[in-house]
């Protein structure tokens, strides 16, 4: 068999190389020589019309077919030389033939040149270039032939060896049906019936037996497939038990969730319970604080002219202490309700709420104080809590107004900045008696109070409410600042999704 194969393989590169032969070298061989003796022909048609007229297109035809004579073909015939001794020979005389030609053709236009008339020019090419051309005219000739005789051979070689391979292939062919009929008699024996194990074994791991084995101990494929199925359906027991686990794990979450949703609930009854708290409290503390206030102000009338400067400054401390408790509650009231209030998210104008402070909450303040709240550009609209937001802008430009430098107007500026991810920084600005930059966080703590309430009043809760709305609007805070140069206050906040920037001035006094 492998005999057989070998044989016809050999054939096979035989009938290859013949082929090659034939295409590669004898057929264009043959073609290049017809080429050659063209070239031959033209180059004399050319020569004989320089001789007659000097032409100069002529001079050039003459020596481009020359060149393809001694250079293209030279180079193409010493190609061929391998053919055989004999072919080589022939080729040789050849290219002696091409050069004598070109020679006598070089000698024919240099005599032109020179100045020889045409009749003795013609004189010479019947000495010179006429024997030259017609031995290279008979020297082409034979090379055709040569080459002609080279493809008989090659043609024939083809020929018996294709009957012989078609023997062989024949013979090939009743080696293959005799030993494809013993193979399958053996695979047969040797493999269907594992196959049928395998079956048998799969459709017992499809009713859910994973435990089961279809291994054998045969060292071949089959067993190989045995094996590799018995670890699929291990790994398969595996992933079911992976399975399981995750859904264990996905059931524990649920209860995870579903705890978690309890202690919201609890949580939320918390925050309600502790705004009850914080409201049944401040109005049980505000009652008796009420009653020391107005207590001690009658005391202090009923008693004037009557008491020490020391008990009637007593007096005084007793009421003031009432007053500050009582704004003390107030604020924790309010902060308690900014940390407890569920947010309702809407588009506010802060333009609109700026005018409405100054007409309501602050009107009083900004006509006694002669404030001044500029806009040099109109806010923007704001994503927000409309009664958290007023509350933060209040307590800002109250604030600014509240810490003013004596014998100066305050005037408040506003303004806003866009920044990436849809936010916005508006900045509250005033010209009162600025903060030192360590204290720009202390402030913002609650009951934190860098003046004394003699001198400005208040509990130091308002910026600690600003801190807490700014954050439960996802939101930052901060304030920039140096003593006597006046407080820049800022926070940020999340646009509006139909906000509109504007450009008219807006001036509020």
């Amino acid at each position: 068999m492998l005999l057989t194969i070998a044989f016809c393989l050999q054939t096979g590169d035989k009938i290859y190389e013949e082929f090659k032969l034939s295409k590669d070298e004898i057929i264009p061989g043959k073609i290049f020589a017809a080429q050659l003796e063209g070239a031959c022909h033209q180059i004399a048609h050319d020569l004989m019309n320089y001789v007659i007229t000097k032409g100069k297109e002529d001079e050039e035809a003459v020596m481009a077919n020359l060149k393809f004579l001694t250079k293209t073909g030279t180079e193409r015939l010493e190609h061929e030389r391998h053919i055989g001794p004999e072919e080589e020979n022939k080729t040789q005389k050849l290219v002696a033939a091409i050069n004598t030609f070109a020679s006598a053709c070089t000698k024919i236009i240099n005599m032109k040149k020179q100045g020889l008339s045409s009749n003795e020019i013609l004189e010479k090419e019947e000495q010179i270039f006429r024997p030259a051309m017609n031995s290279l005219l008979e020297q082409l000739i034979e090379h055709k032939a040569m080459h002609g005789q080279a493809l008989v051979k090659s043609e024939a070689a083809i020929h018996n060896a294709y009957i012989s391979r078609g023997r062989i292939a024949l013979l090939a062919i009743i080696v293959i049906v005799l030993s494809v009929t013993v193979i399958s008699i053996a695979i047969t024996r040797s493999i269907v019936n594992p196959l049928h194990a395998l079956h048998k074994g799969t459709e017992i791991i499809g009713e859910g037996n994973l435990n089961f084995k279809v291994a054998t101990d045969k060292k071949d494929e089959i067993g190989q497939l045995s094996r590799a199925f018995d670890k699929m359906t291990g790994d398969l027991m595996k992933r079911t038990v992976s399975v399981n686990r995750l859904h264990a794990a996905n059931r524990q979450l649920e209860s995870e969730i579903t705890e978690r949703k309890k202690a919201e609930e609890a949580l939320e009854i918390s925050n309600r319970e502790l705004r009850d708290f914080v409201y049944v409290a401040s109005h049980d503390l505000h009652e008796p604080l009420r009653k020391i206030s107005s207590f001690g102000q009658l005391l202090h009338k009923s008693l004037q002219g009557k008491l020490s400067d020391d008990e009637q400054e007593n007096l005084e401390f007793m009421t003031d202490g009432a007053d500050r408790m009582t704004m003390m509650i107030d604020g924790l009231l309010t902060y308690s309700r900014v940390n407890t209030k569920d947010i309702l998210f809407e588009t506010v104008d802060l333009n609109k709420v700026v005018e409405q402070l100054k007409v309501l909450e602050l009107g009083m303040l900004i006509e006694e104080t002669g404030s001044v709240i500029e806009i040099p550009q109109p806010l923007p609209k704001v994503s927000a809590d409309p009664v958290q937001i007023k509350q933060l802008l209040q307590n800002l430009i109250a604030n600014g107004i509240k810490y003013r430098k004596k014998g100066v107007k305050p005037i408040i500026t506003l303004k806003a900045k866009e920044l990436p991810d849809n936010k916005v920084r508006i900045e509250v600005k005033d010209n009162g008696i600025g903060i030192a930059p360590e204290y720009s966080d202390e402030i913002f703590k609650m009951f934190r109070r860098l003046n004394s309430s003699r001198q400005y009043e208040g509990c130091g809760i308002g910026l600690a409410v600003c801190k807490k709305i700014v954050g439960r609007h996802a939101g930052r805070i901060g304030v920039e600042s140096e003593p006597g140069t006046g407080s820049t206050f800022w926070f940020t906040i999340s646009l509006a999704k139909d906000a509109v920037p504007a450009n008219e001035a807006v001036t509020v006094s």
